[in-house]
């Protein structure tokens, strides 16, 4: 077996492992570590590791800390806040849960609070759009390993940089978001004097390292998604036929079976039915959870198509930062997408 064939099959055996699954791309210790990476990909790895890896970390860490936050504040504000209006609405048939309204409007006013005051849906898209920069910068560094010696790949690194965002500048992230061509830039021609094995080594780490694994990542959003959103969604129709079978059953109850105290139960639950099925569509609304897992399945069929490409014409250094261009542009304007789809969201926080 070749030793690109090695380096590949590591970076295979690499990529499905649970301990790796949400810093794989990024972290490269073990594939520095690695006696099948080219000595050359092993010193740029470690420029990066240098340079960007810990500063990708701390965003990482950062993003994931305030979006877990958001979600729980969101979820309690939401639940309690169904809940209240659950309580009054049963009250009105005389069932006595006046403590319990009482909880669920203290706990739904707590997270209301906290999360508006903590601004826990901007943290974290700060924080997300930051650690998702500096992995752009990192594999279009990694690209540019084709076409630029040792000595212009450090300075051009150290250049883009600069040109990262820190998590609180919104006003650059907007800039940011508005900003992207219809066409990927043309990438710089190959070095006249590269190395085969080191290219091949270089395009190897950039198909399991980037395609491959933004491409599980997206296929593995999109099934969570649509396991998340399919049960809510599945909701409104019981929920409505429920709410008019209740006031049919007010009514019956009220005109020909004369008993009050069951016509008025009936006449509650046709309130409270419509309640519950708006408090599911705000869950889903607050996390767009179906409109997420539609754009997830569009997006890993889409880098399927571009891979694919990269794939056949590996061989061939032009062709291939053509298709490098192109995916980074891709990526680029999904990230685009995702932060309008966010900004766009019906914040309930």
């Amino acid at each position: 077996m070749s030793a690109t064939a090695d380096w590949e099959q590591h970076l295979h055996a690499e990529l499905p492992k649970k301990e790796r699954r949400d810093t794989y791309d990024m972290s490269d210790a073990t594939e520095i570590a690695c006696a099948d990476c080219h000595p050359r990909l092993q010193s740029a790895l470690r420029i990066l590791q240098g340079m960007i890896g810990s500063e990708w970390a701390t965003a990482d860490d950062a993003a994931v800390r305030h979006q877990k936050l958001h979600q729980y504040l969101a979820v309690t504000a939401i639940t309690a806040g169904t809940l209240a209006v659950v309580c009054a609405i049963a009250q009105l048939a005389e069932v006595k849960v006046a403590w319990l309204e009482y909880l669920a409007v203290v706990a739904a006013g707590t997270a209301v609070f906290f999360g508006l005051r903590a601004r826990t849906n901007h943290h974290w898209l700060g924080h997300r759009h930051r650690a998702e920069r500096l992995r752009m910068l990192k594999f279009r560094a990694i690209a540019r390993l084709l076409s630029d010696d040792e000595q212009q790949f450090q300075t051009e690194l150290s250049a883009e940089r600069q040109t990262v965002p820190d998590a609180s500048d919104s006003a650059r992230l907007e800039q940011w978001e508005r900003e992207g061509s219809v066409e990927p830039p043309s990438p710089p021609p190959p070095r006249g004097d590269l190395d085969p094995d080191f290219a091949q080594a270089v395009i190897s780490y950039y198909l399991v390292k980037r395609v491959a694994y933004q491409g599980a990542y997206f296929e593995r959003r999109y099934r969570e998604y649509e396991s998340k959103s399919r049960t809510w969604r599945r909701l409104s129709f019981p929920l409505f036929l429920g709410s008019v079978l209740s006031v049919i059953l007010h009514f019956v109850f009220e005109q020909v079976g004369h008993n009050e105290q069951v016509s008025d139960a009936f006449l509650a639950m046709a309130a409270i039915l419509p309640v519950l099925g708006a408090g599911a569509r705000a869950w889903l609304g607050a996390f767009e959870l179906p409109r997420s897992a539609s754009l997830f399945r569009a997006k890993h069929h889409a880098l399927q198509s571009i891979a694919e490409s990269l794939r056949r014409d590996r061989e061939d250094i032009a062709a291939t930062q053509r298709h490098i261009a192109e995916i980074e542009h891709f990526l680029a304007n999904e990230h685009r997408e995702w932060l309008r789809l966010l900004r766009d969201t019906e914040w309930y926080l």
